[in-house]
């Protein structure tokens, strides 16, 4: 009896963009990004069965955040695990903007955006295996409608059964943190 797992991975792929560079660009970023969770999942391994998906969180205002999330379960495992991967990309140069990109040079983003993260655990309910005090200057995220999202990995602080831990938080609430420069800025209402 063959007891090999079998799979299926779908790899995100840009294709509606005005200039090649740009969508040769992302689409080897993307193929970079899903290869590496699948590395992390061990793939290669006889009896894993790997799952991956991905989605588009936003295509607006020459931004594309993509979300991609591979699952691994591993014969006589308790449980599967998910593990995640983002990028959010300007689609007329192909550049992935790191977190740090999104605000102001030199401002202090990772107070407000920790303090945001820290009401909305206490908020939600949401149990801890770890206590969490800041993000990281390149904390994961992905943007969706008018929210900024910060997330974590299943185990980075929460137990299993959390899944993997978003924290939406408005843009608008960020305004003093943003420029013209940064993409977020696209998405920022009118000021009053």
């Amino acid at each position: 009896m063959d007891y090999s797992l079998i799979g299926a991975v779908v790899y995100p792929q840009v294709a509606a963009v005005p200039h090649n560079r740009s969508r040769v660009r992302m689409n080897a970023l993307l193929r970079r990004k899903v290869r590496a969770l699948l590395r992390q999942q061990g793939y290669q391994q006889k009896d894993v069965f790997v799952w991956g998906t991905n989605s588009t969180e936003l295509n607006s205002n020459g931004i594309l955040s993509i979300v991609m999330d591979i699952y691994a379960y591993r014969r006589h495992a308790a449980h599967g695990l998910t593990l995640r991967d983002s990028a959010t990309m300007n689609v007329l140069t192909g550049h992935n903007y790191p977190l740090s990109e999104l605000f102001c040079a030199g401002c202090n983003y990772i107070t407000p955006l920790s303090e945001e993260i820290k009401r909305q655990i206490k908020e939600r309910d949401i149990p801890l295996i770890a206590e969490f005090s800041q993000i990281k200057p390149n904390q994961s995220y992905f943007l969706r409608d008018d929210y900024l999202v910060i997330y974590f990995a299943t185990y980075e602080y929460t137990p299993y059964y959390v899944g993997i831990p978003e924290f939406p938080i408005p843009i608008a609430s960020l305004r003093p943190l943003i420029d013209e420069k940064s993409p977020l800025y696209r998405f920022l209402p009118p000021p009053e």
